[in-house]
């Protein structure tokens, strides 16, 4: 009997998480005129205790790291308009929340340098779903920055890397 209560809250755990992450999908984007997204590429060594060794940033494969400044991308994003926003989730591609704010202030996303970014196989997906004061998603805004360097925003190519 125990083995069938674990089973069925199994069940209804992955039932619920994949509602979850479908309604993400179901959810619209924002229009582009209500917010604004810069680039903000800038040049910094990647940090380590031992110049010459190998860190392990993501988690997936070691990064040299080299006492010559490289490119570190990070996204400066305003809403210009809310519409019933209050606050937003930060979503990385693996649908992992990684912050949630209060909608008003400009918020920085740093995504990472350039060269891991591109090397890492996948890219890099961030997500923001806006929530309303239901905590209901109403709207979303993507950036990905596909495994070639191209740069995506809702979708949309916006250039490359």
């Amino acid at each position: 009997m125990d083995r069938l209560k674990m089973n069925v809250g199994f069940l209804v755990f992955c039932t619920l998480a994949a509602l979850v992450l479908h309604a993400q999908d179901d959810v619209p984007f924002m229009p582009a005129d209500q917010f604004e997204s810069k680039i903000d590429l800038a040049f910094k060594k990647r940090e380590s205790s031992d110049p010459g060794t190998y860190t392990f940033s993501d988690g997936s494969q070691p990064k040299k790291t080299t006492d010559t400044p490289i490119a570190f991308l990070s996204i400066n994003f305003t809403l210009l308009r809310a519409e019933g926003e209050v606050k937003v989730n930060v979503v990385n591609g693996r649908s992992e929340r990684v912050t949630k704010v209060k909608v008003g202030s400009p918020m920085k996303l740093e995504v990472g340098f350039i060269e891991d970014v591109k090397n890492n196989g996948e890219g890099v997906e961030i997500n923001l779903i806006f929530l309303n004061d239901l905590k209901k998603p109403i709207r979303r805004v993507t950036f990905k920055i596909g495994e070639d360097g191209s740069y995506f925003v809702n979708g949309e190519k916006r250039g490359k890397f």
